[in-house]
């Protein structure tokens, strides 16, 4: 829901029923949820969320302007979605009692205050979770990106993630998004992670299997592209519990683990980047055909095509290639992108004897070439997920984008890339990287200054 000043679209918590955790009361707390109501009822605190079923209010309380006490956060239900949970607990139930499970496993947990259910003629419309807000939190994902934070602080972050990753999983936490924005760092003398999010996630009956492990891992990894391998290995020493040999033997199973992830969400977003839904479309443009992102509209894109630039995106032109091809192309890129290793592209179209691709400029540093390191750092991963195509291997088939350290590479050409198939795999990992630095010294010419080797 969007927000509105109309009284007809502000939520209602007056059909909600709630449920609190352990230790506390609803009549307690009647006060506080007659106060919140009222916020929303006023209009006083909007949806901040841009979605279709989800919405998440910031709710303050007191008189001290911009201050957040409490995060409400709420699904609605579509009328299927209502009739598969009849007779089941809601979502925000769902995440209440996980997180008070975990807690209870001694746990550093974010626990929710309290669950709310809305139904209808006894079906589930929708659910709130009204969480305490912890002031100048933080979460693992916006960390992962500030540069400004010192190295020790950053050694510290990685040892302490994998401890908690590892005791979570010893718990027996199996979570589908186990990913950085599920862990938030929280402010004090010494500050803390902790677990948020539940919504995807179960406990097991036991500690998580070791496949469970890898796969979880596998997914917070490609929520991290900028991490160093130095990084990644004082990660995994600390979920191995500080032996080293078993970490190594954690880095093999988890790449082996990430290329399996990889082969899913190619399979995944070719069907779906081809096809209209709520993030993509396929171009109407007279005498064009290709496909777009719906935050690119016609008419930004007929502009981009005409030769009229717009800030922040840029065009590269090339052959076209046969309509499966452009699809596959696109799809793949999405994937390249979403993974840290390609440009984020807006639209990949068709017209005349030319494709074009419209990407999002990389921030700073949008059309320098990378250096010597950035760049093979970037082939050594992609050799992994499969091969490049030799000739269409160029330095400009590849933009400098900015990251910790001295920045990485990304790639500008899909072409260039195809991801690993039963008769074409990626390479293993010392093969990938001795070929790696290989092409990259190719690439870069001799008289270059290479910077220091930071991963």
């Amino acid at each position: 829901m969007s927000p509105s000043s109309d009284s007809k679209d502000r939520p209602s918590l007056a059909a909600v029923r709630w449920r609190f955790r352990r230790g506390e009361s609803a009549a307690s707390h009647a006060p506080l949820l007659a106060r919140i109501a009222s916020l929303l009822a006023e209009g006083r605190s909007r949806n901040t969320k841009r979605g279709r079923r989800k919405e998440l209010y910031r709710i303050s309380l007191g008189p001290e302007p911009g201050r957040v006490d409490f995060l409400l956060k709420r699904n609605r239900y579509a009328p299927r979605d209502a009739l598969r949970r009849a007779g089941r607990g809601s979502k925000s139930r769902h995440e209440l009692r996980l997180a008070e499970a975990l807690a209870a496993r001694g746990l550093p947990t974010v626990v929710p205050l309290a669950a709310g259910e809305e139904r209808h003629a006894g079906l589930l419309t929708s659910c709130w979770l009204l969480v305490p807000y912890l002031d100048g939190a933080r979460d693992l994902l916006a960390l992962a990106g500030e540069r400004a934070l010192a190295p020790a602080a950053r050694r510290a972050l990685c040892s302490e993630l994998g401890a908690l990753a590892r005791a979570s999983h010893e718990a027996g936490l199996l979570q589908d998004d186990f990913a950085p924005n599920n862990f938030l760092r929280v402010p004090g003398p010494v500050p803390t992670l902790r677990l948020i999010d539940f919504e995807r996630a179960r406990l097991g009956r036991g500690p998580a299997s070791h496949a469970w492990r890898c796969w979880m891992l596998a997914k917070l990894e490609r929520a991290l592209p900028d991490a160093r391998a130095s990084e990644r290995l004082r990660f995994l020493v600390a979920y191995a519990g500080g032996d080293r040999e078993a970490a190594r033997r954690w880095w093999r199973d988890v790449d082996l683990a990430g290329c399996r992830l990889a082969a899913r969400d190619v399979a995944r977003r070719r069907r779906q980047a081809v096809t209209p839904g709520r993030r993509f479309r396929v171009v109407s443009l007279p005498g064009v055909t290709g496909f777009a992102r719906r935050e690119l509209d016609e008419t930004q894109l007929a502009a981009v095509l005409d030769g009229r630039p717009l800030p922040g995106l840029a065009l590269r032109r090339f052959s076209r290639p046969a309509l499966r091809s452009l699809g596959r192309l696109w799809a793949d890129g999405q994937v390249l992108a979403e993974r840290g290793l390609g440009v984020e592209s807006l639209a990949l179209v068709a017209r005349g004897g030319e494709a074009m691709l419209v990407a999002r400029e990389a921030e700073e540093r949008g059309r320098a070439l990378p250096d010597e390191v950035a760049l093979r750092l970037l082939l050594r991963r992609l050799l992994r997920l499969g091969r490049l195509d030799r000739t269409r291997l160029a330095r400009d088939a590849f933009v400098a984008a900015p990251g910790s350290g001295w920045g990485r590479a990304l790639l500008a050409d899909p072409r260039a890339f195809h991801f690993a198939t039963r008769t074409h795999p990626g390479l293993g990992a010392a093969e990938a990287a001795r070929e790696a630095r290989r092409i990259a010294r190719e690439l870069v010419p001799a008289d270059s200054v290479e910077a220091p080797a930071l991963r």
